[in-house]
């Protein structure tokens, strides 16, 4: 049986998560370490359970999630896997770390490359790859069939989706990918997201403004700014400016972008936002 240790690291808020067994194998998914006390608590925590770290698993490259996979490999020795496609995305983060103003120098490593549908096995337990497209070209996501959880990497959130204006990022492939590949499992699936907090795949359906029925209507709005979330239930087409008006006295950036309000102390990879329900389309 899987369990699953989270870690919110770097300026973005990225979760990394160490998954492991009870014979004490596992997996680290997604190192976006950045500072020496954050390296200190993942390997602490890795030492202090006895795991050994089988492979290094990726659910895309976008640099907030790959801030600590040199020191992971060098620490570890084992193979990082990731999508081929996402191979150019990696390739690129010392480019994007210019952008925010510090070095990054290219990755020096094992890489294997994994597929749709492979299913990678820790003993008797199982994570089955899907390919889930949109946020970047090789995202994949982590689903364990067994215990109904589904790591989603920056796919899915808790009431949003994945920025798609990123370098080939791609809006309606996102969606293509969430619907066919994630709603479509049980709605007590839990979904582990790459930023923020779980939630499950039946609360998306009937809370999300991107895939529910509910347009129109009163939802819940979830906004994580480094502090705790904040809940508003509010018709948020109607209250957007309000929102962003309050983001804004709360001493956050806010950013517009393809009819959604970003907002956070960095625009990062993937921020809160506030969802504009009359440019999202009915499913």
């Amino acid at each position: 049986m899987l369990s699953i240790q989270s870690f919110t690291f770097n300026p973005f808020s990225e979760n990394t998560y160490v998954v492991y067994n009870e014979h004490r194998n596992g997996y680290i998914i997604d190192p976006g370490n950045m500072q020496d006390s954050e390296t200190r608590t993942l390997e602490s925590f890795i030492s202090d359970n006895q795991l050994n770290i089988r492979n290094i698993l990726l659910t895309h490259a976008h640099i907030d999630h790959v801030l600590g996979l040199q020191w992971a490999f060098d620490q570890y020795q084992v193979p990082v896997l990731l999508h081929e496609i996402e191979k150019e995305i990696l390739d690129r983060n010392p480019m994007s770390a210019q952008r925010f103003g510090f070095s990054m120098p290219p990755f020096q490593g094992d890489i294997e490359f994994i597929s749709e549908h492979q299913i990678l096995k820790l003993d008797d337990d199982e994570l089955i790859v899907y390919h889930v497209p949109g946020h970047s070209p090789g995202h994949v996501a982590f689903h364990c069939k067994a215990q109904k959880m589904i790591i989603s990497g920056d796919v899915l959130f808790q009431g949003s989706i994945g920025r798609t204006d990123l370098y080939k990022g791609n809006h309606e492939q996102l969606l293509t990918s969430i619907r066919e590949k994630l709603l479509i499992l049980d709605d007590d699936t839990e979904v582990i997201s790459g930023h923020g907090n779980p939630t499950t795949i039946g609360f998306e359906k009937n809370f999300n403004p991107f895939f529910s029925k509910k347009r129109g209507k009163s939802i819940p709005l979830f906004l994580t700014l480094n502090v705790p979330i904040l809940f508003f239930p509010l018709d948020v087409a109607s209250h957007a400016g309000f929102l962003e008006l309050f983001l804004r006295f709360a001493g956050q950036k806010v950013f517009k972008s393809n009819n959604q309000i970003f907002a956070g102390n960095f625009f990062g990879v993937s921020g809160p936002r506030i969802v504009h329900l009359s440019a999202v389309d009915e499913v």
